[in-house]
């Protein structure tokens, strides 16, 4: 038997009482969880795959550099070892450099040498040498010539150029005479020193000039006699320095002694004269 007042059965609202109420908004329903799930998976596996691409790239990147780093390192070696086989001859090479320029430089060294050497013989072929001889100051010749009760010495000495070129510069001692016992005479002539009256010489061309003699005393009768023996000795020195024509920086000197002979010839070198210098 069914019961009006059964609770199961849906309660009937009227039409017209539906139409006079107000419509109530409803909320849009929130997405259901498994779509929520779902959703957050799908940015998931978004992300994932970006970063699987990035990791992909950079390990391309890296593989690249280290491709480049390989590359560089085997033009390195091969580098090293074109050096290292062209070191040897880079040394060989470097020493034969040396080896030339020391040739040169002894090359060089020589022909300076040679050219000095050359210059020097030159200047000695063609150097000035002065030239003295002794003579009588008298026009008979005579070296003794008895002047009243005594004699008396004439000597002269005349000096020349006789090399190939002319003597600049002259500067000449007066001739000087020693007279004595004959060894005494022969010690002072040994130890002469040349005394020049002037310093400088004048720049002109010598040609010759006659030396003047320094006077000596008279001698005694007796003195005479010994020199004519030969127990007595008679010397004449003297001395002249002089330059060449090619320069101020070297200087000759000739030292002159002349010894008197009685007998024979007038004059006699002396063994230990200097001479020409």
């Amino acid at each position: 038997m069914r019961n009006d007042t059964d609770t199961n059965e849906p309660t009937k609202v009227p039409q017209a009482q539906l139409g006079s109420q107000h419509t109530i908004p409803i909320a849009p329903t929130a997405p259901a969880e498994d779509q929520v799930r779902a959703d957050s998976g799908k940015r998931t596996n978004g992300e994932q795959e970006t970063a699987q691409e990035l990791a992909r790239e950079f390990r391309w990147v890296e593989f690249a550099q280290l491709m480049v780093n390989g590359v560089l390192a085997i033009i390195g070696v091969i580098a090293l070892c074109i050096y290292y086989g062209q070191l040897p001859q880079m040394k060989k090479a470097t020493e034969a450099t040396g080896i030339a320029a020391g040739a040169a430089r002894d090359s060089a060294d020589f022909a300076s040498d040679a050219l000095d050497e050359s210059k020097r013989e030159f200047r000695t072929d063609h150097r000035p040498f002065m030239r003295a001889e002794a003579r009588s100051a008298l026009a008979n010749g005579q070296m003794l010539a008895k002047v009243g009760e005594t004699y008396q010495i004439f000597i002269a000495v005349d000096i020349y150029s006789a090399g190939r070129s002319p003597a600049f510069h002259v500067i000449n001692t007066p001739s000087v005479i020693i007279c004595g016992p004959a060894a005494e005479a022969k010690s002072k002539a040994k130890n002469f020193v040349p005394k020049y009256l002037v310093d400088e010489g004048t720049n002109v061309i010598f040609t010759g000039v006659t030396v003047a003699t320094g006077t000596f005393r008279a001698l005694t009768e007796n003195e005479y006699k010994m020199v004519m023996d030969e127990k007595w000795s008679i010397y004449v020195l003297g001395s002249v320095k002089y330059e060449d024509m090619f320069g101020r920086d070297v200087t000759y000197q000739t030292d002159y002694c002349f010894r008197y002979r009685p007998t024979g010839m007038p004059f006699a070198d002396c063994p230990f004269s200097h001479g020409v210098r």
